[in-house]
């Protein structure tokens, strides 16, 4: 107070004493100066080193205070980043419910501005039937001081979805709430839940194993199949399963895991053991599944033992019905030889009877002699060629084809017959005119002729028929020419319509039953189909093809 107006005006003053006292903990100096020596007695400057002390105690008090204060607000700064940036809704009420603070993933979740949810409170964004159920849990944490649970929530657009809410009462006496969206969890809970049932009620054995081929979980189907207790397999070694040596063992499943790591899939048949020691048969599908950083293998297996039994009772089955296939085939072949035989033979016991009468008459003329034996060779000739034909039949060779006037083939086959039956019926050629040549085997088309032609006769033959006769037509049907073999005779029943084409199924007397069956054969081998219909007399047909234009050379 001395110096102040002094140093205010701006003049020198000159001190003659000063008295310096430290600030304890400052490092700074309080200096009292005085304008005349002795101004200082010894009281007073102890009263003054006390006040010296005090003003540094009072600023070390200052000091922490401001210290204490700006840590405080720096807490206060990162606890708000940590709210408002936090992955769950965050949301503090007051002792009535009313929001006081939400956080940035409160409004994302709710639909509503910060703003907007600082004038509502708990029951407003709670849908109507669960409102009381919310003001129980918020009356609990009131009274215990924290609570959890879940609720149902409501967005600003009327939908509603589960949350899981973890609630404390704060020393303030507000209530801080950490509310999750719990909508995805729901649903990945209810698909386990489907995952688990569904795996508990299928019919087929599914096993989870480590990477360690430790068995981790197997559904009650697969615990069923092997003879054990549910759960009793987990953390097993996969060997138990297996129904091999050791050796055997370690290699099968060595190479199931060696195909998983290139395709991660492996399918096949495994011989398994149950828990009783008894074999038995599974088609297995292991798939390799990584999840992150683990993999997990997963096995269906399905109990393939019936079917293993069915399948060699099967193979035994096919084995038995292939000897009987081949002893049918053996008959058949030898069946079908002795028909083509069969009217070789008896036109040369023909001729050759007629020999023996014209030798014992005495009266042997060189013309029908020669006529006799002629024939005789003819009918020889076409024993041998019937049954070379039969056998490249047989033997499955096509033979060589070529372009025959079907006309003249017909002709033919009616002399053939005529020649070798001893009765006299009248026949009938029907061609259609300008009919391109057809494109067969002679062999077997004349085979297929004679056969029809014989049937007829004997049918008619056998009946008594009266002027029995045969008429033949051919006529063009798109690229095939049909030709029809029709005689008065007692015709075909509907049985016999049904039957007629069955190897050994006959009606007559004599025969074997095997010449329709074999003329359909060399029929359909060239192309064609015969059958036959029902009606006043016998009516077969047959189809072949007709020769292209340029195979009409």
């Amino acid at each position: 107070e001395i110096l102040k107006p002094v140093l205010d005006a701006g003049k020198t003053v000159i001190s003659q004493q000063a008295i310096h006292l430290p600030l304890l903990h400052s490092g700074q100096m309080l200096t009292i100066v005085g304008n005349a020596k002795g101004i200082f007695q010894a009281e007073e400057i102890g009263l003054l080193q006390q006040l010296a002390r005090d003003i540094s105690h009072r600023l070390s008090s200052l000091r922490e205070r401001i210290e204490h204060r700006n840590r405080l607000m720096e807490s206060e700064e990162k606890y708000r980043l940590i709210l408002e940036h936090a992955s769950d809704a965050v949301l503090i009420a007051n002792p009535h419910g009313k929001f006081v603070y939400a956080n940035q993933r409160a409004e994302q979740m709710l639909g509503y501005s910060a703003e907007e949810l600082l004038s509502m409170d708990i029951p407003s964004i709670t849908p109507a039937d669960e409102i009381d159920h919310s003001i129980r849990l918020f009356e609990l944490c009131q009274h215990e001081g924290h609570v959890s649970g879940e609720v149902m929530q409501k967005r600003k657009d009327g939908s509603t979805f589960p949350v899981e809410i973890n609630a404390v009462r704060l020393p303030d006496g507000n209530y801080f709430g950490a509310c999750r969206d719990i909508t995805r969890r729901r649903r990945d809970e209810k698909a386990m839940r489907c995952q688990s049932h569904v795996l508990s009620h299928i019919d087929r054995g599914v096993c989870y194993m480590d990477e360690k081929e430790i068995i981790l979980f197997t559904n009650a189907a697969f615990d069923a199949m092997f003879g054990y207790s549910p759960g009793e397999l987990a953390g097993q070694h996969v060997y138990v399963l297996n129904d091999l040596d050791q050796v055997e063992n370690e290699q099968f499943v060595t190479g199931v895991f060696s195909a998983l790591q290139e395709t991660d899939s492996w399918n096949g048949e495994v011989v398994n053991r149950r828990k009783d020691g008894t074999r038995f048969h599974t088609r297995a599908q292991v798939q390799r599944i990584r999840m992150g950083s683990e993999t997990i293998y997963v096995t269906i297996q399905e109990d393939i033992t019936e079917r293993k039994h069915f399948e060699r009772e099967l193979l035994e089955r096919r084995r038995k019905l292939q000897e009987l296939h081949n002893m049918q085939l053996a008959t058949h072949t030898a069946s079908a030889i002795a028909h083509e035989l069969n009217q070789p033979l008896f036109a040369i016991a023909t001729y050759c009877e007629a020999a023996l009468r014209m030798l014992e008459s005495g009266k042997l003329e060189d013309r029908k002699l020669f006529h006799v034996l002629d024939s005789c060779a003819v009918q020889a000739q076409r024993a041998g060629s019937s049954i070379r034909e039969m056998l490249h039949f047989l033997n499955d060779q096509t033979p060589p084809v070529e372009n025959l006037d079907i006309h003249q083939e017909i002709l033919s086959a009616i002399s053939l017959v005529k020649s070798s039956n001893p009765l006299e019926f009248r026949t009938s050629v029907d061609p259609e005119k300008c009919l391109p040549p057809v494109r067969v085997n002679r062999i077997r088309i004349q085979k297929v002729l004679v056969n029809l032609l014989n049937n007829s006769v004997e049918a008619m033959e056998s009946s008594g028929t009266k002027s029995p006769s045969v008429s033949l037509q051919v006529r063009k049907k798109a690229e095939m020419a049909q030709v029809s073999v029709i005689d008065n005779g007692p015709g075909l029943s509907e049985e016999e319509i049904r039957r007629i084409f069955e190897p050994f199924y006959t009606s007559r007397a004599r025969g074997i039953g095997v010449g329709l069956s074999i003329s359909r054969l060399l029929i359909e081998a060239q192309g064609g189909k015969l059958w036959a219909d029902a009606g006043i007399g016998a009516a077969f047909h047959f189809t072949v093809p007709l020769a292209l234009e340029d195979q009409f050379s």
